[in-house]
Formats: C-alpha cells, structure tokens, sequence
C-alpha cells in the first residue's frame, strides 16, 4: 500500500497541476464602435467556481466616463475544454449586465480571449463585444 501510494505521488508531480485563475487581468473588450479597458481579479474556488470583480472603464453617461464595476455571479471554469464563463452585475437588478464567455488555450493559463454580452434593463442583448486579457499578476508567484 505504501509503495502505491507513493508511486501516485510521483505520478503527480511529474504531470504537474494546471495553475489557477487566481489573480489580476487585464485587456480590451472590442465592440462595434468602441473599445473599453478592462481589468479583472479573479478567484478559483476548489469545486471549479469562479468568483471575484471586472472593472469596464471608459462608460460614457450623462457626467462623464465612469469605471462600472462587475460583481462575478454564477461562475465556473470547465478545464476539459478549457472554459470559463459568468455573469456580471453592476447594479442591484435581478437581471445580469453582461454574460462573459471566455477560453484559455495554453497551459499557464496566461491569456483569455472570448466574448462579453451586455444586455439592457429588460434582458435584452445590447452589444457583442470581444474580449482578450492577460494576466497581470498570480499570487502563485
């Protein structure tokens, strides 16, 4: 029994773990007429949840350009084909602001390109946007 377990161990470490999303990001999200800084921390829970806050910079409302500041609901990273998807609300409406669907394709887990949706008041889809970020920081490290 210990020799096997011991072999497991081994076999472990020699695969390695994928890293974590754990950390800071930051990007663009391209829209049709606009293009909006982006930056994001985010945090993997151990059950393959995501959680943490996206800031969108450069919202133009009646005072000015604003930082709107994105609460992540219902997230979870799939790393079988290497997904990751939430929600995000900015406001205290049952409905979500924006629905962001994201991949990552190395394994360092360095970049992330997708799409971010933003919907109106009434759930309807606003604009498509696209969406790539580069991590900025991993409290691995």
């Amino acid at each position: 029994m210990l020799r096997a377990l011991a072999a497991l161990t081994l076999v472990l470490a020699a695969l390695g773990c994928r890293p974590l999303l754990d950390g800071g990001w930051q990007g663009t999200a391209t829209c049709p007429n606009e293009a909006y800084p982006i930056s994001a921390i985010f945090n993997q829970t151990n059950d393959g949840e995501v959680e943490g806050v996206v800031y969108i910079e450069g919202i133009n409302i009646i005072i000015g350009d604003v930082i709107a500041r994105g609460d992540i609901d219902n997230g979870e990273i799939d790393p079988d084909d290497g997904s990751i998807s939430f929600d995000l609300q900015t406001d205290s409406e049952p409905l979500a602001d924006f629905k962001v669907d994201l991949e990552y394709s190395n394994d360092e887990l360095t970049e992330l390109d997708g799409d971010i949706d933003q919907f109106d008041d009434n759930g309807e889809l606003y604009q498509s946007c696209n969406l790539d970020l580069d991590r900025t920081s991993d409290p691995t490290d």
